[in-house]
């Protein structure tokens, strides 16, 4: 029988969030300003030096998503902006990084930095973005920077996000999605250094711990994928995606695209029964099965498009 990890081995942040890029951020957002709250202690400004950078990224990237998904209106950071006036600057500070741990022209140094600024600064704007996901390739595999990789990443995430919303070409939204969930895993990741942190600091009191989080966003631990489905739907089409397990509390439903797609409960497969939810663009939502007061136990799911094929996953949890 398979044991059990134990509870402190696992990311909390990751698990609770790991189809929903709406509860990361508003989980992150809370904790940074909880954080920057109490930035005067030493303590907490050095847990702020690795979050803020990464948070920051993760922030602008949502944005950027949500502008090109057209959820929303906004501005986005220049991807040219990005690379020839910010790049210089968080350049200067990742060589301070390297140089307070490896003397300039080191050997170590050498490594990391064969041409000192000239990738970062002279090129094209592909090629200097290369060499900022290069930097962070090195720096990932020397444990003296495990704080600082994370934050050239972000960086580079933010960038890239940036170059795939101003090009506005098919497929954009799916790379600016893989960007974001990257990025969203890199955001759990700071949120666990965070909370463990947090632990030493309070280790006599540890209930002070938790004025950190927002433990409401973090009640679904324990739940379990009873059904995991995905798949495209035509349009005007509806699928009865099958019963619904007896165990299961919550449907966990990701639209893929900018189609509005309808879910709900039904007696007969053909017709909803109770409530339904509408996700009329690329999203993801938790819906307690009890709100959807249906008698029905199979999942319909509908395209309510004219034109477009959308694309679904719908996970039961239980």
């Amino acid at each position: 029988m398979a044991k059990r990890p134990w509870l402190f081995l696992i990311n909390t942040f990751d698990v609770n969030t790991a189809s929903s890029n709406v509860k990361m951020l508003s989980l992150a957002t809370d904790t940074h300003s909880k954080l920057q709250a109490q930035v005067s202690d030493n303590a907490i400004a050095a847990i702020m030096a690795s979050y803020d950078p990464v948070y920051q990224a993760y922030r602008q990237i949502c944005s950027n998503y949500d502008l090109v998904a057209g959820n929303r209106e906004g501005s986005t950071l220049n991807f040219e902006n990005l690379i020839t006036d910010n790049l210089p600057i968080e350049l200067r500070k990742w060589e301070g990084a390297v140089r307070s741990v490896y003397y300039e022209d080191s050997p170590q140094e050498k490594a990391i930095f064969p041409n000192k600024r000239r990738p970062f600064l002279q090129g094209t704007y592909e090629d200097r973005l290369l060499a900022v996901n290069t930097l962070y390739d090195k720096l990932n595999t020397d444990s003296n920077f495990s704080t600082l990789a994370p934050q050239v990443q972000s960086f580079y995430n933010l960038v890239l996000s940036a170059r795939d919303s101003q090009q506005q070409e098919e497929g954009t939204l799916g790379l600016l999605s893989n960007t974001r969930e990257q990025q969203r895993q890199l955001m759990a990741v700071e949120m666990y250094g965070a909370l463990g942190a947090l632990m030493n600091k309070y280790k006599a009191t540890p209930e002070n711990v938790a004025g950190f989080f927002d433990l409401s966003l973090l009640r679904t631990i324990g739940l379990e994928v009873l059904t995991n489905i995905e798949g495209n739907i035509e349009p005007n089409a509806m699928l009865n995606l099958g019963l619904l397990p007896d165990e299961g509390t919550v449907i966990r439903f990701e639209n893929k695209t900018d189609v509005p797609l309808e879910i709900g409960l039904s007696e007969n497969g053909t017709t909803y029964s109770g409530n339904t939810t509408t996700l009329g663009s690329a999203g993801t939502i938790e819906i307690k099965i009890a709100d959807l007061n249906s008698v029905g136990n199979l999942i319909l799911l509908r395209n309510q498009s004219n034109s477009a094929t959308g694309s679904y996953k719908v996970q039961v949890l239980g």
